[in-house]
């Protein structure tokens, strides 16, 4: 409920789902607690027609800056108490995390770029290297270069994605290349996680 309070700006979005679920148009799932709800395929599509255009895009820029919220807070929470919790979070939402990732790949190459490094270690934990390897090659490739603590962790997170295929020449050398912009930005955080990994 929370996200459809913050993605549609509904005062009652309680009042709003209970219509929808009498209606049939969406249905509970099982989550990690917080209440859950899924839209047949073709109603979402429908409703996707029927909304005006300025709209859709308000609704989307809206839900990938929600999603953008969650990513960033599963991120934040890494190595720490609630890092199973946001890994439950990141598993349960993954559809919503891929709608973001797709918006944000065409209207805010920053944006992605940012995205897809706070769900490295999902990506790394869900075997899924090779895909991130691919979405963070073309997020930089489009990306504005930026002196950044982020743009930075990205270009690491590169090297990551590499050395959990097994390709370690590559990934040192996105570290390298990750160490020497954490020295132009003085970022002692990513200076030590660079030196780490070589």
């Amino acid at each position: 409920l929370e996200a459809v309070t913050d993605v549609t700006s509904q005062p009652r979005p309680d009042t709003l789902v209970d219509s929808l679920l009498v209606h049939s148009w969406i249905e509970r799932m099982e989550g990690s607690g917080a209440q859950r709800f899924r839209m047949l395929e073709s109603i979402r599509e429908f409703a996707s027609e029927m909304l005006p255009p300025k709209r859709r895009a308000e609704l989307a820029r809206a839900h990938a800056g929600y999603f953008m919220q969650i990513a960033h807070s599963c991120y934040s929470a890494t190595l720490g108490p609630r890092e199973p919790e946001m890994h439950r979070t990141v598993e349960d939402e993954s559809a919503n995390l891929d709608a973001a990732w797709l918006w944000l790949r065409s209207h805010a190459p920053n944006g992605n770029l940012t995205l897809i490094t706070y769900l490295n270690w999902f990506y790394v934990l869900r075997g899924l290297s090779h895909v991130a390897e691919a979405r963070m090659r073309e997020a930089l490739a489009n990306a504005e270069p930026a002196s950044n603590e982020i743009y930075c962790h990205a270009v690491h997170c590169m090297g990551d994605f590499l050395i959990y295929q097994g390709r370690f020449v590559e990934a040192e050398s996105w570290y390298r290349k990750s160490l020497w912009m954490a020295t132009q930005i003085d970022s002692k955080l990513m200076l030590g996680v660079s030196q780490v990994e070589l």
